[in-house]
């Protein structure tokens, strides 16, 4: 996107390609519940060790959180035409690891989902943000 729009300092770059790999994530914890039955595996062995997945899953979600965390800004960096398109998938994707982690290890047999209320406030975090830029 950053491409299209113009865009090509190797900053905002690395921190879109950062956005992409959180979201990539968010989206494999979100999914555990209905992957692990058909044998999808996301979390490395070495990970879960004794514990089990439950072990694995907590520090999956720790790295994810720190990948969203150091591309809060991109949206406001960005700046216009990208902002609120940023804005809003950076929001999402974090609104649903935010389900997976309060969820815990019931991740791996629930699957988190946004509510319609928590989608209307996604998306006036979104618009909010955005509006800052």
């Amino acid at each position: 996107m950053l491409a299209l729009a113009g865009m090509r300092d190797a900053a905002l770059v690395a921190a879109s390609d950062d956005l992409c790999v959180a979201l990539q994530y968010a989206n494999f914890w979100q999914d555990l519940s209905v992957d692990r039955p058909r044998g999808r595996r996301y979390l490395p062995q070495e990970a879960c060790g004794p514990a089990g997945p439950a072990a694995g899953l907590e520090d999956a979600l720790a790295r994810t959180q720190a990948l969203f965390d150091a591309t809060r800004e991109l949206p406001r960096r960005a700046g216009p035409p990208l902002a609120l398109y940023l804005a809003a998938v950076w929001e999402g994707g974090h609104a649903v690891l935010a389900l997976t982690r309060a969820l815990g290890p019931r991740a791996l047999t629930t699957r988190p989902a946004l509510s319609p209320a928590r989608r209307a406030l996604t998306l006036w975090r979104a618009w909010r943000r955005a509006g800052a830029a």
